[in-house]
């Protein structure tokens, strides 16, 4: 959500996104692919997240870091860098 806030904050501001700024956001919310332009977003399962981090809360062990897959869903907020094309 805060992406989209930024996203809008740039418009009203006349910033342009992505030539001037790039914003990525993160959970992948449905609103990400209609903002304008499309926000570049990580997606995460957020029913895996669920489950793990109820099981970590249920744990007697002492581990308590958790490493989650991720995707990087590129869409138009964020242009590739002219060495990368």
């Amino acid at each position: 959500m805060a992406a989209l806030v930024a996203m809008r904050v740039c418009a009203r501001k006349g910033i342009n996104v992505p030539q001037e700024v790039a914003i990525v956001g993160f959970d992948d919310i449905d609103a990400a692919a209609w903002a304008y332009p499309p926000l570049t977003t990580v997606a995460i399962d957020k029913r895996e997240l669920g489950r793990d981090a109820f099981r970590l809360l249920l744990s007697d062990e002492g581990e308590r870091n958790l490493l989650l897959p991720v995707r990087l869903v590129v869409r138009e907020s964020s242009l590739r860098l002219r060495s990368e094309l």
